[in-house]
C-alpha cells in the first residue's frame, strides 16, 4: 500500500509540475509577471519539497559501496562545454528553449537548503516606500532551471535516489575522517510550508497532502530500526 501511495503521490507531482510550466508560459516568453512568478512559486517549493522527500525514502533503501579514497584529480578542461547529466546521459526531453539552454545541464539539488541570512552590504532591491508593481514583466530564467531540474528528478526518480545515497555515503566517510559536514539532506523540523501563513494558504491545495504524507514517510524512514531479519 504505501509502494502504490508513492507511487500515485509521484504521479501528481509530474502532473503538478506539467501544470505549473504551462501557468508560467515560459515556453512561449522569456518574461513573466511578477504575480505570476510569486503564484507559480508558492506552488513550485512544496512541489520540490514533497519531490525531495519521494527521493529520500528510496535513498535509505539503497547501499552504496564507494571506491576507495584518492587524492584530488585534476582540474578537467573546461574549453568544451559539458551537456550531459552527470550520469553521461543527456535527458530525453527538454522543457528550456535553446537561448535558455546552459552549456552544462543543471541537477536538481537534492539537500534541501537553509534560508539565506540577510546580508545588510547588499544593496536594496527598491527604493524605501516604494513597493514593485505586480505587473512588471521579470526574467523567468530562474524559475524556468528550477521546473526543468525538478522535471528530470521526477522523470528518473530512481537515478535521483542513486545520487542522494552517494551523497551521504560520501559525506558519512568523510565524517568518519574527521571533516565537519551535514550528512542528513533534510533541514530538520517540518517543511515551511506545513506550517505558518504558508500552511494556510496551502491547505486548500492537493500539495499539502502530498507534502505532509511524503515528509511523514521520509520521517520514518529515516528513524526506522535497522532490519535485523
Amino acid at each position: 500500500m504505501d509502494e502504490r501511495l508513492a507511487e500515485l503521490e509521484h504521479r501528481s507531482l509530474q502532473r503538478i509540475l506539467g501544470d505549473l510550466w504551462i501557468m508560467s508560459g515560459l515556453g512561449r516568453r522569456q518574461t513573466i509577471l511578477r504575480s505570476v512568478h510569486r503564484a507559480v512559486m508558492r506552488l513550485l517549493r512544496p512541489a520540490e519539497a514533497a519531490a525531495r522527500r519521494l527521493i529520500l525514502v528510496l535513498a535509505y533503501r539503497i547501499t552504496v559501496t564507494l571506491p576507495p579514497a584518492r587524492a584530488a584529480a585534476p582540474k578537467p578542461d573546461n574549453s568544451q562545454p559539458d551537456t550531459t547529466r552527470p550520469d553521461g546521459v543527456r535527458p530525453p526531453v527538454d522543457l528550456l528553449p535553446d537561448e535558455w539552454r546552459p552549456d552544462r545541464w543543471q541537477p536538481f539539488v537534492l539537500p534541501e537548503p537553509f534560508p539565506r541570512l540577510p546580508n545588510s552590504d547588499a544593496p536594496p532591491r527598491a527604493f524605501a516606500g516604494i513597493v514593485p508593481a505586480r505587473s512588471d514583466e521579470i526574467d523567468g530564467s530562474r524559475l524556468a532551471h528550477r521546473i526543468d531540474a525538478l522535471f528530470h528528478a521526477l522523470d528518473d526518480i530512481q537515478a535521483a535516489a542513486q545520487r542522494l545515497a552517494r551523497w551521504q555515503a560520501l559525506r558519512k566517510r568523510a565524517r568518519e575522517r574527521g571533516v565537519f559536514c551535514a550528512i542528513q539532506p533534510l533541514r530538520p523540523g517540518p517543511p515551511l510550508d506545513l506550517r505558518g501563513p504558508a500552511a494556510r494558504r496551502l491547505k486548500s491545495h492537493e500539495l499539502f497532502s502530498i507534502l505532509e504524507s511524503a515528509h511523514q514517510r521520509a520521517w520514518w524512514a529515516r528513524n526506522a530500526p535497522p532490519d535485523t531479519s
